[in-house]
Parts: structure tokens; C-alpha cells; sequence
């Protein structure tokens, strides 16, 4: 019996079907499992009421917790990010001006 090359392609986008629907279900595991994560970190930063900061060096980002924000008297940076801080300063904000790290690297 010879397989028909109309076979061999159904045949061949049947497995390709197969694989992309698997990678879907991976990514859908990984993004679950991460919002979990993001929630018990988010849970556990909330119930430490610790002040909390993270620079991203490369993208000039820095992300500051509530309570970190709270500590300084920022209300107004809603989502915790301060985009660069060097426009942040030129704004008049210099909310990170008292950490020594910041000021070696304007």
C-alpha cells in the first residue's frame, strides 16, 4: 500500500497539531505556576511589611514596594515602578537620592 503524498502531509500536520497544542499546555502550566508564585510573593512582601527594591540596571527600571514607597512619601507611583531615575530626579522626585548605589550611578 503506497501512502499518498496528500497522506504523508496530513499525516505530518496531524503530529505539528500535536506538538503545538503540548507547547500550549506547557506555557498555560508555566504562567499558572508563575502567578502563583508572583501571589505568594506579593502575600508574603504584603504580611513582612518589609520596604523592598529591585533596579534593573540594563532597562534603567527600579521597582519599589508599597511599603518602601510609603517609607519615602511617594503616593503618586502607582504601579512601583519608577521608569528612569534619572527623568524621576530632572521631575524633581529623587525618591532614591538617599541610597548610596543610586548616586554613584547618575
Amino acid at each position: 500500500h503506497r501512502i499518498t503524498e496528500a497522506e504523508r502531509l496530513l499525516a505530518q500536520a496531524r503530529r505539528s497539531r500535536r506538538a503545538l497544542l503540548s507547547l500550549v499546555e506547557d506555557q498555560n502550566r508555566t504562567a499558572s505556576v508563575l502567578r502563583e508564585s508572583e501571589e505568594r510573593l506579593r502575600l508574603a512582601l504584603s504580611g513582612a511589611n518589609d520596604a523592598i527594591w529591585d533596579w534593573d540596571v540594563p532597562n534603567h527600571r527600579v521597582f519599589c514596594s508599597p511599603r518602601w514607597r510609603e517609607m519615602r512619601g511617594l503616593t503618586d507611583t502607582v504601579r512601583g515602578e519608577l521608569e528612569d531615575t534619572r527623568a524621576e530626579r530632572r521631575r524633581g522626585a529623587e525618591p532614591l537620592s538617599q541610597c548610596q548605589c543610586f548616586n554613584l550611578a547618575t
